[in-house]
């Protein structure tokens, strides 16, 4: 689940996910005809049906069988507010727990991948969830996961020595989250935004705590908790409803309702009393402030409004926040988000001063817009253009049962899975004036807690109202009409070829598309101009900044406002993508705006601004944010590789091959010119381009739309490509210290000389995945994880250009710093292992089954149609019956193959190998400027 956290530590300021898109229509479809003994039906809205078990148990079932995924969860309304002090973290301890096996299944994660299901579990501050997802090759699969589910509601088999090794897991999970200067200054903030409520502590607990776990304790809460009156299981997608419903009965139903009532502690947060503020010092990073101010819980329609004050602030380039700091350059960056829980929620607002700037003097102009005039500010336009962006992501959420079956989740959580339906009857009835309302109830100095690297005043307190009922939420809310099914493709090449049409608009325009059925008439499109070499130099440093130049500049006819209006309007995704020596825009959306889409791209391409006040904002934050990463592990890693690799290839600066570390990408960011983007923007143009699309979608009509929306544009160099070339890197050792990262990285590279048409590139991609790519069951996974207990992370891959031979295989694991050294020698004693007794023919089964279903599965997805459109359009000789081939090839790969490419490929002594965290002496590459 993406929460306010989650945004904040990557730098995305949310809006209220709760608000935004949690409302969204479901097809309809008939209750079970007959239902299982026991089993009686409950309320049923839109293609959702709950259905309910004697002993307690919620069922709420969406078919939806036009996408080829089902996901099944399971949610237990347990989570980090179940913890008590001292044993902080169980609630998530406890999830790691449960897939340490049962009776029937002692290797779960192993029984998932052998059944192709992408699995994993979530813990909140108010539930876990376990859910898997995956494709049905046969209706026994579900079968067999509802089996275990049921099974690990009661009987799941975890003791001491399991704790032992997963509480070292959990320990380094832990201190990645510590490495994160924005994640601990948001972890302070709750803690002093709640004295006395759980919400005010970390999901994951506190390091004594997780050391110190006791198996009692850990067992007192799996009997508390994990429960069938304390459960809801969830199934979105592709099913048979009354043989689920017969499994469901034949395995929850066995369970016996509990003799006593589930008695969980209830929390109240008393009214603040006074500002509060706190100080957070990290190595590293940049100032960051934020204010937080505690408001109602998920379900109270206060909510509502939050959210759409949270985008009125944010939005650029109307936002209040945005006009007011970002655009003259008073902060780098600054947004809000609203976070919503069971019982209370938060509204952080957060900034990030440009280099230089007082701190206290921006939180003094910051508090002074948000609790004073902001009503001034709100406009109407503005809270219009907010309800048809939620307007249209309903309609996009509603064509993905992924996520709604992820939301209905979190409804659950908050006390009934219906509570997704009411919630559109609150933001239909939401008017400016709530917004305002909200606003001076909340974001008031007396309800404010600051979080910065500076001393603050204090306000005084606001009550929270309490939520209303469940029921009387959920009582008026009215059913309504619903769109039309898609249709799912299977990617057999015959079929796929019956659907495609393939023609010529004019000496260098081709198109390509794919007839196929979608929900809202959706089409995905891309259209790519090619022009010129790939070795040109100083373009490709500045592409992506002359795209927001571009977009934040507007054009004569289309300011920044104007685009984003327009866009809603048209309800459709439009982006533009700038790379070495092609420009490709991407569309996504109704049919029916396809052509003025291409109209407004076109527009942006040929009509620029390129005004030098948009160039002074973007150039201003690309500096002022620059050095935030320089202290991470994983940036000085990259560094290690860009030095090393450009040294081996003898690379220069402007070269194809050259990589910059981050010392010289500020150096080019600070001799940037408006000038500069400008001369570089007038290398783009075309000298072919190609169209994609897939959906119901005419081919001529679509040619004559991007041909009439870009005819007569710049003419460019003819395209060339260059081919990338292997050179020998011998392997080496480095390292990178950082300061006060708790969690440590490695990351290792073999480079090999292949590309993906190799008769030996499919079995190095198959060892690739035994090796570690599967994170928990795959061999690193055991060793590192499971034998260990000394890694969260760890992966490996296999990398293969199409042309060239300029191949790749990486591994990284996280790790305790202390024990590095132990980590490093795993992971040759593996390597060894492996070439001298090979790998398993079980292993090989497993795994090739697990690769030939993902890509089945990835070929069903529109984005990989065009894909494949566009590669028979710009690669002579491909065709849909490479797939076919791509195939028989994984299937032919044999045992001794696989080991031999093994064998002769992949020695621990030729990888490159780079650690980076707090020890060690640094060796020199990765070391920071002075």
């Amino acid at each position: 689940m993406v929460t306010l956290k989650t945004c904040i530590a990557r730098a995305g300021l949310c809006a209220a996910l709760w608000g935004l898109v949690a409302f969204v229509p479901a097809p309809a479809v008939a209750q079970a005809a007959v239902l299982p003994t026991g089993i009686t039906a409950g309320p049923t809205l839109e293609g959702v049906s709950e259905y309910r078990l004697p002993n307690g148990m919620k069922v709420v079932l969406y078919p939806f069988n036009d996408k080829p995924d089902v996901t099944l969860t399971v949610v237990y309304g347990v989570g980090a507010r179940d913890d008590v002090p001292g044993f902080t973290g169980y609630a998530h301890l406890l999830e790691h727990m449960l897939f340490k096996g049962t009776p029937s299944t002692p290797d779960v994660a192993a029984a998932f991948r052998e059944r192709g299901m992408r699995w994993n579990a979530t813990t909140t501050f108010d539930r876990t969830a376990y859910f898997a997802t995956f494709a049905p090759k046969d209706p026994a699969d579900l079968d067999w996961l509802i089996g275990l589910e049921a099974e690990r509601m009661t009987q799941a088999t975890f003791g001491q020595k399991e704790l032992d090794s997963e509480m070292t897991v959990v320990r380094n999970e832990f201190e990645i989250g510590m490495s994160n200067p924005r994640s601990s200054l948001l972890d302070a903030l709750r803690g002093t935004l709640f004295h006395f409520h759980p919400y005010g502590r970390s999901v994951i607990g506190e390091r004594n705590d997780i050391e110190r776990a006791s198996m009692t304790r850990l067992r007192q809460m799996y009997t508390q908790f994990y429960r069938p009156d304390n459960a809801t299981l969830l199934i979105a997608g592709r099913m048979d409803v009354p043989r689920v419903l017969a499994r469901v009965s034949a395995t929850f139903g066995r369970i016996p309702k509990p003799s006593q009532p589930l008695v969980r502690a209830e929390f109240h947060e008393p009214a603040q009393l006074g500002e509060r503020e706190v100080t957070v010092g990290r190595v590293g990073g940049t100032e960051v402030l934020m204010l937080g101010y505690r408001t109602p819980a998920a379900r109270h329609p206060d909510q509502f409004a939050l959210a759409a004050l949270s985008y009125m602030l944010n939005s650029n380039p109307q936002g209040v926040l945005f006009k007011q700091f970002v655009e003259p350059k008073r902060v780098a960056l600054a947004g809000s988000g609203a976070d919503a829980f069971h019982q209370q929620g938060v509204f952080v607002v957060l900034a990030q001063p440009n280099k230089g700037q007082s701190m206290s003097a921006l939180r003094d102009e910051l508090t002074g817009v948000l609790e004073s005039k902001l009503d001034e500010r709100l406009e109407q336009s503005l809270f219009d253009q907010f309800k048809k962006i939620v307007a249209a992501d309903q309609q996009r959420v509603f064509e993905n049962p992924g996520l709604v079956a992820q939301l209905l989740v979190e409804s659950a959580a908050q006390g009934d899975w219906r509570l997704w339906f009411a919630g559109r009857e609150r933001l239909d009835a939401l008017t400016l004036d709530d917004v305002k309302r909200v606003a001076r109830t909340y974001l008031t100095r007396w309800n404010r807690t600051t979080a910065m690297y500076v001393p603050q005043e204090s306000p005084r307190g606001v009550a929270i109202p309490s939520p209303p009922s469940i029921e009387s939420l959920v009582a008026t809310i009215k059913p309504r009409s619903t769109l039309a099914e898609g249709e799912l493709l299977e990617p057999d090449p015959k079929l796929l070829e019956s659907r495609t049409t393939r023609l010529q608009v004019r000496p260098g325009l081709q198109v390509a598309t794919l007839n196929k059925r979608t929900r809202n008439d959706n089409v995905s499109l891309a259209v790519v101009m090619r022009f010129g070499s790939p070795g040109e130099g100083a373009k490709d440093l500045y592409g992506n900044r002359v795209w927001q130049l571009i977009t934040q500049s507007g054009t004569p006819k289309r300011d920044r406002t104007a685009l984003v209006r327009e866009l809603t309007e048209l309800r459709a995704d439009l982006n533009i993508v700038p790379l070495a020596n092609a420009v490709r825009i991407e569309f996504n959306g109704p049919k029916a705006s396809v052509e003025p889409a291409m109209t407004i791209a076109a527009d942006l391409l040929r009509n620029p601004i390129l005004s030098p006040e948009a160039f002074d904002r973007i150039r201003q934050s690309a500096l002022s944010t620059f050095d935030e990463g320089l202290n991470d592990p994983g940036t000085r890693i990259d560094m290690i590789y860009a030095q090393v690799l450009n040294q081996a290839r003898k690379a220069k600066p402007l070269e194809p091959d050259y990589r910059y570390v981050p010392r010289e990408r500020r150096q080019q960011l600070e001799a940037m010119t408006l000038d500069s983007l400008r001369a570089s923007y007038a290398r783009w143009g075309a000298s072919d381009v190609y169209v994609v699309a897939v959906g119901p979608v005419d081919a001529a009509a679509l040619g004559k739309a991007v041909n009439d929306a870009f005819v007569g544009w710049r003419q460019a160099a003819p395209f060339s490509e260059r081919e990338p070339a292997h050179t020998p890197i011998p392997g080496q050792r480095h390292h990178a210290r950082v300061k006060d990262r708790p969690n440590g990285l490695v990351d290792a590279t073999l480079y090999l000389p292949m590309n993906e048409r190799d008769a030996q590139a499919w079995p190095m991609q198959l060892a690739a995945a035994i090796l570690g790519g599967g994170a928990v069951d795959s061999r690193l996974g055991k060793r590192l994880r499971d034998s260990l207990g000394a890694s969260y992370t760890v992966r490996s891959g296999f990398n293969a250009p199409e042309k060239g031979n300029r191949a790749f295989l990486d591994l990284q694991a996280t790790f305790p710093p202390a024990r590095a050294d132990e980590v490093l020698a795993a992971i040759a004693q593996e390597i060894e292992r492996v070439r001298k007794d090979g790998f398993t023919q079980a292993e090989l089964d497993r795994f090739r089954t697990e690769l030939l279903a993902a890509l089945r599965e990835r070929r069903q997805q529109d984005w990989v149609l065009m894909g494949g459109l566009t590669q028979q359009l710009t690669r002579p000789g491909w065709s849909w019956a490479r797939w076919a081939e791509d195939d028989a090839a994984i299937r032919a790969v044999t045992l001794d193959q696989l080991n031999a490419a093994m064998r002769q490929y992949v020695r621990w002594q030729d990888f490159v190998v780079v650690t980076s965290g707090e020890w060690g002496e640094d060796s020199g590459l990765g070391v920071l400027p002075k």
